[in-house]
């Protein structure tokens, strides 16, 4: 996938007020579903900034993306784009998230809404993935109580909404 998988270099986008294009994260997901289908291996590195709520909500949603889309030879990592040269591994550092337990995938995400513009996602360590890409809103329940949520308060209940149909 191209650098920036749904964050563009975290670039704020005058169309959208986002910190990425909604529109050119569906075609990564969409390259990235089919190169997983082929049996490819598909490394998706997403960056943005690392700080703050807005860092750890952009974090949070090209995580969740890269596992509603992931395979078995997948691979994530993100880099802070406020550092001068991000591609240095200094500036992908390591995160909490990425130790947590996920389990195999239960089944291929779910698409739902216009242009399948939703997707939510099963592993066997009872992790639930949701995503929603023009609203930017994602929410990963590690289980257990723990969840990290993008898009800031009433994300979880957005997002629901749109998945059920009533958003």
């Amino acid at each position: 996938l191209n650098d920036g998988l749904c964050s563009q270099y975290a670039k704020l986008t005058a169309a959208s007020g986002r910190w990425y294009d909604p529109d050119a994260c569906l075609a990564q997901l969409d390259a990235g579903l089919a190169a997983v289908a082929r049996g490819q291996l598909l490394q998706a590195r997403a960056m943005g900034d690392l700080h703050g709520d807005a860092g750890n909500g952009n974090f949070t949603f090209t995580l969740a993306a890269f596992l509603a889309i992931a395979g078995d030879a997948s691979f994530y990592s993100y880099a802070d784009s406020s550092a001068h040269d991000c591609y240095e591994l200094g500036f992908t550092p390591w995160r909490p998230e990425y130790d947590r337990p996920l389990g195999q995938p239960l089944a291929l995400a779910e698409r739902r809404g216009d242009n399948g513009t939703l997707f939510k996602r099963s592993f066997a360590h009872g992790v639930d993935v949701m995503v929603d890409v023009y609203r930017g809103l994602a929410v990963i329940d590690w289980g257990g109580g723990a969840r990290s949520v993008a898009g800031g308060a009433g994300a979880e209940a957005l997002l629901q909404r749109a998945w059920d149909g009533a958003g």
